[in-house]
C-alpha cells in the first residue's frame, strides 16, 4: 500500500446501494477541500464504473462477497484501490473500444474501462491471492 493512512477504507457488500456510500465519501472529501473538482470527478466516475462492474459481473454464482475500497492521498496524488474476491478478471486486457465506429457497429462492453483509463493518470491490475486488485491514481490539482 501507499505510505499515507487511507482517507477512505471501506469493506462493502455487493449490493448496488454500497456504490452510493463510496460516492458520498468522495463527495465529502471534495467538500472538505481534500480533493479538487477534477480529481473528485475522475475518482467518482472510476469508482462508480469499477464497482458496478464488480457487483454485476464478478460473482456469477451469487452468494456473499466482499469488496474493499481504499483511497489514499499520497503527496500530490490520489490512489484508489478496489479489490474483490470475484472470479479472476483483468479489465485492462480487453482491447480499447473502436470509438470511431457507429453505435450499431460497436461490440458491447469496454467503454467504461476506456473512460476510466482516460480520466485517471495510471491504472493497473493484479491478481493477489484470491482477489482482483485494480489500482488507479490521479494527480491532484494544486
Amino acid at each position: 500500500m501507499g505510505g499515507s493512512p487511507p482517507v477512505l477504507d471501506l469493506d462493502l457488500g455487493t449490493e448496488l446501494a454500497e456504490v452510493g456510500r463510496v460516492l458520498a465519501a468522495i463527495d465529502a472529501l471534495h467538500g472538505s477541500g481534500a480533493l479538487g473538482g477534477e480529481a473528485a470527478f475522475a475518482l467518482r466516475v472510476a469508482a462508480d464504473e469499477v464497482l458496478m462492474n464488480v457487483i454485476q459481473h464478478a460473482h456469477p454464482g451469487g452468494g456473499e462477497h466482499r469488496v474493499r475500497v481504499r483511497l489514499e492521498l499520497v503527496g500530490a496524488r490520489a490512489r484508489l484501490e478496489i479489490s474483490d474476491d470475484g472470479q479472476p478478471f483483468d479489465p485492462l486486457a480487453a482491447p480499447p473500444p473502436d470509438t470511431a465506429a457507429s453505435l450499431a457497429e460497436r461490440s458491447v462492453g469496454g467503454l467504461g474501462i476506456h473512460l476510466v483509463r482516460e480520466l485517471m493518470d495510471e491504472v493497473y491490475y493484479q491478481r493477489s491471492g484470491d482477489r482482483n486488485v485494480l489500482v488507479m491514481t490521479k494527480q491532484l490539482e494544486r
